[in-house]
């Protein structure tokens, strides 16, 4: 049994989500970033420690042992069959994702997005002078649903030549189906649109869901020539700060295009610490994941329970990750009202304007903390708008 309920103080210890200048100044609780409130897989830390016990840090590569990790973890959690040539590393999703546009398009060029999104997906396209063309997914209460004639009509309009698709999404913690990924990725190969998948939270499936994750890769006949998935441990053990992250790239061509242009600004080079925690957390994780996944659930029925049956905030069920998407349109105030409601409230949540226009008088929240810190975050919020309840 791992510990998921101790509640840890992480204020003073440079982390981005505790120690940012608003949550230190205004002593908010941070529901925001997705950081982990719990302490990163410990076998990963033990690990970690046995490389700095050898006393050197040197210059490193990884073994085959870390590849075969790779290898078995993906291969029987989502039935990637993946050889040691397709596997690519990198130091984030993110990294990948700019890679990937810069490599993949060139400046002035189409790539589309579904919004509301996870902000970097703008970010990268916009900082590699591409275009950003937006397709707007439709929120109900079943999760986001996708408008294939808007995606194709942007295809063909805007001559788009790359499309970023998160899968699972974020925010929202939607499961694409493998019909919708079937759809789209016919879609792309009709208009000869590559895609990248980042597929990130794909491992962490709170009970409550029921549902099973599909990669793009598996969607549908010939889908992997066509495409990139993107993954990592970061999210599913608590692992950012050791900065890796794989990339699976079946196709030779796109393989050779992404890895020349890493190397061109050596983002390729990767800690040995990483590589350490990464092969530690695929090849000893299997039950802390299992274990994430429950207490995850425990939160996410306390979300509903506690908040969305007893306040007019709304919301979308996720089924993967641990990231919730409030909407808070009932209160009929506007977004600005909303914000420092919160604030005033002592909770910091991410903002939802910065996922696009559609998270308007929305918020993103992280329940992923031991379950006093959840109760605490939901009576903030409550009392935030008790007024208009």
């Amino acid at each position: 049994m791992y510990d998921f309920s101790t509640v840890y103080n992480r204020k003073n210890t440079n982390s981005i989500k505790w120690d940012y200048p608003l949550v230190r100044e205004k002593n908010l609780l941070p529901m925001w970033i997705a950081d982990m409130d719990f302490p990163t897989f410990p076998g990963a830390i033990s690990a970690m420690k046995n490389e700095l016990e050898q006393g050197f840090l040197g210059y490193t590569e990884p073994d085959d042992s870390v590849f075969q990790s790779v290898q078995d973890w993906y291969g029987k959690r989502h039935q990637l069959e993946l050889t040691k040539e397709e596997i690519v590393f990198s130091t984030s999703v993110v990294s990948s994702l700019s890679v990937s546009v810069e490599a993949l398009t060139s400046p002035g060029d189409a790539v589309l997005v579904l919004t509301p999104i996870y902000p970097p997906f703008f970010e990268v396209v916009q900082l590699n002078n591409r275009k950003v063309v937006t397709s707007s997914v439709k929120s109900v209460s079943e999760g986001f649903q996708l408008d294939f004639e808007d995606i194709e009509r942007k295809i063909r309009d805007e001559n788009v030549k790359l499309f970023l698709l998160c899968n699972p999404h974020n925010p929202g913690g939607k499961i694409w189906n493998r019909q919708e990924l079937n759809m789209l990725g016919k879609l792309m190969k009709t208009y000869n649109v590559l895609v990248v998948s980042d597929e990130i939270h794909a491992d962490i499936l709170p009970t409550v869901s029921r549902c099973q994750h599909t990669s793009f890769f598996n969607a549908g006949n010939g889908f992997k020539d066509f495409s990139i998935v993107l993954s990592a441990p970061s999210k599913t053990f608590n692992l950012a700060g050791a900065k890796i992250s794989t990339a699976f790239i079946k196709n030779p061509v796109l393989r050779q295009k992404i890895t020349q242009t890493q190397e061109i600004s050596h983002k390729h080079e990767i800690s040995s610490l990483a590589f350490t925690a990464l092969k530690a957390c695929f090849l000893e994780g299997e039950n802390w994941l299992t274990e994430l996944n429950l207490a995850l659930y425990e939160n996410i029925l306390y979300v509903e329970g506690n908040l969305i049956q007893k306040t007019k905030v709304q919301w979308m069920k996720p089924e993967a990750g641990y990231l919730i998407w409030l909407d808070f349109s009932a209160y009929r105030l506007t977004h600005k009202d909303v914000v420092r409601r919160l604030l005033e409230a002592g909770v910091f949540l991410n903002d939802g304007r910065t996922f696009g226009r559609e998270g308007r008088k929305h918020m993103r929240m992280n329940i992923a903390a031991p379950m006093d810190i959840v109760i605490e975050g939901v009576e903030r919020i409550r009392n935030g708008f008790r007024d208009l309840e």
